[in-house]
């Protein structure tokens, strides 16, 4: 499903918005790189939707900067995979991105920013100020309206590729 049927499909389509490219950067390890718009490279908490030549891949989330979790999946080298240093989701992303560079297709992020939303929480007698972490409710959220929208899943999911 392409990114406009989805977001039109499950009625969300005021809450993302386009807030990247990924193209090829043959000098850079993974072999690509993610140009977050300047707007929005400092919010933290985020779900996102990551589109090859705007067909959805991947609905994912990240509880810091979009630049800190895809500075993550650029981990997902083959060297790396081998070694066992990264991860099984960082690799697949990272190959699915080269790949899809490498054929000329268009890779762009969408995202929604989660609301930082505070709390003051008593720990070991000290009141502490801390932000609530909500970004697997939205992920889980938006992974179910694809499902209810599609009758299935993203191409990928946790930790690989979904069956």
């Amino acid at each position: 499903p392409t990114i406009d049927e989805f977001l039109i499909g499950a009625n969300i389509e005021n809450h993302f918005t386009k807030v990247g490219d990924i193209i090829s950067d043959k000098k850079l390890n993974p072999k690509y790189r993610v140009n977050i718009l300047p707007f929005f490279k400092k919010h933290k908490q985020w779900v996102y939707i990551l589109t090859i030549n705007k067909g959805i891949i991947k609905c994912g989330e990240s509880i810091g900067t979009l630049t800190y979790r895809w500075g993550s999946y650029g981990a997902g080298t083959r060297v790396n995979r081998e070694n066992g240093t990264c991860s099984t989701t960082n690799y697949f992303i990272s190959e699915i991105i080269r790949v899809a560079l490498s054929e000329g297709c268009k890779v762009e992020l969408y995202g929604h920013p989660i609301e930082n939303l505070t709390q003051k929480v008593s720990v070991f007698g000290e009141t502490q100020k801390v932000v609530q972490n909500n970004v697997k409710r939205y992920e889980s959220k938006l992974i179910g309206l694809f499902k209810e929208t599609f009758g299935h899943l993203p191409v990928v999911g946790k930790n690989g590729l979904v069956e």
